[in-house]
């Protein structure tokens, strides 16, 4: 084959030749020649698949909204915008930015004197990178995976736009990604700026990259006004606020910002990072360090009581439309590792839906907030209602940071509400309901920062804006002007 399919047809046969004289294999020439048409069948039987033309996509896809004029990739709990960043909406962003920025500098104050922004990306928004020395097979398609990186750390999560979901390569990277990976292979989150604004290499698909491109073009710098936390998005709370890890990381980081900055930053986190950075506020530092860190917290698209996608994941393996439903079986082992997935799933304790709210029905039974951690281990995912049942203590009231707030979501949206089964909870729903909200989360889990106010000293804003989807947000104008605002531009 030629292109795209001759490259990953060579790179799988070159990989079952690497094995044909491994001292564990050892295989026959018969075995040799059958894997061999196991990686012909890999790339050259299976299509490269299609979100647009899936016959797989559920009805939520016929009410996404085309705010700023995105298409969007729906990544469960976080949905980043597929397009170039130099679409004409990024540029908007730019010539307005630039354009109040220059403004400022000339009138209001010296050259360099702007307020530090410091973000935290959402669940899947931040590269990771794999090390791969000796990979062992499990399976017979386990022979069309790499088996070495050649000493090097290449990209794990999305390693090319164009054909990452091409059954040749996709099975591995979401294998190589559990918790704990497969023998030979290492994962760790690119240390990067660069890493948080786009999600591959080839930044055509941006995470804050419209907002920050924008920024960079006004006179924010990298390291001096604006600065990133990038972390490993597979781990929740459990294992960031242990000594060593994200939110000492963070920590830390803030401080050197506001010392290279000049003064308090603000701090914005977006889907599952508005939580993880309002948990931190809230949480693992003083009153007295915030005031002298911390200028203001912009939550955007916040999951603070949870959705009901990843339950969809922990069930069937469907991520959306981003993982093809012919890798269900790697999908659904590979996030059921995750401790994230589960956090970011209705609680049991939660304020915010109440505990008889049935979210599933399957094989006659109904299964509502307080019965979730019953329906994981029904299905086999036992791993999983353990990290859920232990991620309670990290919701509700753990969030409130008692920082002047900005709590900016979108609205109107039908949004995945329940899923209904005549059997049991195997493969897609046969019926899914549908409530307002932002396409991935639920109305009452984004508007519970807007209900800060009434527990914290310091002031909460809220804005919202209807058809506005969970990430179209940041390729939204208003939001954007609102960071302006917040920033200290006019």
């Amino acid at each position: 084959g030629g292109g795209l399919r001759g490259m990953h047809l060579r790179g799988c046969i070159d990989g079952v030749l690497s094995w044909r004289w491994h001292p564990v294999s050892r295989l026959s020439d018969a075995a040799l020649l059958s894997l061999v048409f196991v990686c012909l069948g890999c790339v050259s039987t299976v299509p490269v698949f299609n979100p647009e033309t899936a016959s797989d996509a559920d009805a939520l896809k016929q009410f996404q909204s085309t705010a700023a004029g995105f298409e969007y990739v729906d990544f469960g709990s976080v949905a980043v915008p597929a397009a170039n960043h130099r679409h004409p909406s990024g540029e908007r962003l730019r010539e307005y930015a630039a354009s109040h920025g220059h403004k400022k500098r000339r009138s209001r104050a010296p050259t360099g004197a702007k307020r530090g922004l410091f973000l935290v990306p959402p669940f899947g928004g931040v590269r990771l990178q794999a090390l791969i020395n000796g990979r062992q097979p499990v399976s017979v398609k386990d022979f069309c995976c790499k088996t070495s990186s050649g000493g090097q750390w290449i990209p794990a999560w999305i390693p090319n736009l164009d054909n990452w979901v091409h059954v040749a390569t996709s099975f591995c990277n979401i294998e190589n990604l559990q918790l704990p990976p497969p023998h030979g292979v290492s994962i760790r989150y690119e240390d990067s700026f660069d890493a948080c604004a786009y999600i591959d290499q080839e930044r055509k698909v941006p995470v804050f990259g419209i907002w920050t491109d924008a920024l960079i073009q006004a006179g924010w710098e990298v390291g001096q006004t604006l600065f990133a936390l990038p972390f490993d998005f597979r781990y929740g709370p459990q294992t960031y606020r242990k000594p060593g890890r994200e939110f000492d990381r963070l920590q830390r980081a803030i401080e050197g910002a506001v010392a290279a900055s000049g003064g308090p930053v603000v701090l914005a986190g977006m889907s599952m990072g508005a939580p993880m950075a309002a948990l931190f506020l809230g949480q693992h530092v003083s009153e007295e360090w915030k005031v002298a860190h911390v200028h203001s917290f912009l939550s955007l698209s916040g999951v603070y009581g949870g959705a009901v996608s990843p339950l969809r994941g922990l069930l069937t393996g469907r991520w959306a439309d981003l993982v093809p439903s012919f890798v269900q079986t790697e999908t659904l082992q590979t996030v059921r590792s995750f401790e994230s997935v589960p956090w970011l799933m209705p609680s049991g304790n939660s304020e915010v839906f109440a505990r008889d709210r049935v979210w599933v029905s399957a094989g006659g039974q109904q299964y509502a907030s307080r019965d979730i951690g019953r329906l994981l281990r029904s299905a086999g995912a036992n791993q999983s209602a353990l990290m859920w049942e232990q991620s309670g203590a990290y919701r509700g009231n753990a969030f409130i940071p008692n920082v002047t707030t900005y709590c900016l979501y979108g609205r109107g949206v039908p949004t995945l509400a329940s899923m209904y089964w005549t059997g049991e909870a195997v493969g897609d729903p046969d019926h899914m309901t549908f409530e307002p909200g932002d396409g991935t989360v639920l109305h009452d889990s984004l508007a519970v920062c807007s209900g800060w106010g009434k527990l914290q000293a310091a002031p909460v804003h809220t804005m919202t804006w209807p058809n506005l989807t969970h990430s179209g947000i940041l390729a939204f104008e208003p939001a954007f002007k609102v960071l302006l605002h917040v920033l200290g531009l006019p």
